[in-house]
């Protein structure tokens, strides 16, 4: 597997009995954890050695991070035994999988599609969040995201007004 090693092209000279310095850069950003091997190829004009192969290894080890997409939803005024959906993209910044154990709120009339997942590295993943009142008024509460990587919050806040009554 390519470690994510920049090919370069170098020219050098260097003297008989003497070295030189090469940088060799690995590019780890979009990998996941795990071990990572590649060949690094050295050519020359030395006849007894033309070319000298080096292996290279790239250690990752990392933890999950999370983004959302959203600090806070409003979901409209909408009347009362209605419904309205908005979502939240949660989205895994990090190099191992994230765990989302429980999505948590305190008022009944929001309610996710989802509250446990997991989302693999430089992957994202939809939570459909639904206002459903039966009763006019303004409502306000709080997502709350438990993880393996940080404990997030989303606002909510939704009104409602009366149905119509039919006499």
């Amino acid at each position: 597997i390519n470690a994510g090693v920049t090919a370069i092209s170098v020219t050098d000279t260097v003297a008989s009995k003497d070295s030189t310095t090469l940088s060799v850069k690995f590019k780890s950003s979009t990998l996941t954890n795990g071990y990572y091997y590649t060949n690094l190829s050295i050519n020359s004009n030395d006849p007894l050695k033309p070319s000298v192969t080096i292996p290279c290894t790239l250690k990752v080890s990392g933890n999950p991070g999370i983004s959302l997409s959203d600090n806070c939803l409003n979901l409209d005024s909408i009347m009362e035994y209605t419904t309205h959906k908005d979502t939240v993209t949660v989205t895994n910044t990090g190099c191992d999988t994230l765990k989302v154990t429980n999505i948590s709120n305190a008022n009944s009339v929001y309610t996710v599609n989802k509250t446990s997942f997991n989302v693999a590295p430089n992957a994202s993943q939809l939570v459909i969040v639904t206002f459903a009142p039966t009763a006019a008024g303004t409502f306000l509460d709080t997502l709350k995201f438990t993880t393996n990587a940080a404990n997030p919050v989303v606002c909510l806040s939704g009104k409602s007004y009366a149905k119509p009554l039919i006499s």
